[in-house]
């Protein structure tokens, strides 16, 4: 045999040894070789439960859901108020005063979801009062002259900090 092919040989092995070792360590990392008959691995349990799809992607952080007329609930009642001028929405998400923003206040952002509804964004954490929330509805509905937005839905959420990259 000739030096590069005992070489080559050795990189391949040495490269298996690597590789085989990394799995070891993966597996051992997440437990999969840890068995005991006296603390026996549990799987958890499966249930054949449906799921609610029909639950809003805020439904476990919302605060409150404040509806004050027909909900717009057709896909031609919800366009046109989606479809708002950028005045519109310049609008709308300008008129709360700074004292309500982080970090003088709670709401760190608002704006409106693909349902129609107004979302009004709360620090995680922070508390706010029902009389707070009322303040802003009350900002945010007589404030603007935008068709739907006196009857939308205006929820109130927990949300994280937003990030800027």
């Amino acid at each position: 045999m000739s030096i590069l092919s005992n070489k080559v040989i050795t990189c391949i092995f040495s490269l298996s040894l690597v590789i085989f070792l990394i799995g070891i360590v993966c597996i051992i990392t997440v437990g999969g070789l840890e068995y005991s008959i006296e603390n026996p691995v549990t799987l958890p349990n499966t249930t054949n439960e449906s799921v609610d799809t029909n639950l809003p992607y805020y439904h476990d952080y919302m605060i409150r859901r404040s509806v004050t007329g027909p909900v717009l609930d057709t896909e031609d009642k919800i366009n046109p108020f989606l479809n708002l001028s950028y005045d519109g929405r310049e609008k709308l998400t300008g008129l709360l005063p700074e004292r309500y923003y982080y970090p003088d206040g709670p709401v760190i952002g608002q704006g409106f979801n693909f349902q129609g509804e107004i979302t009004v964004h709360i620090l995680e954490g922070c508390k706010i009062s029902n009389e707070t929330m009322d303040e802003i509805e009350q900002i945010i509905r007589t404030g603007t002259q935008n068709p739907g937005v006196e009857y939308s839905p205006i929820v109130f959420y927990y949300d994280i900090m937003p990030v800027l990259d």
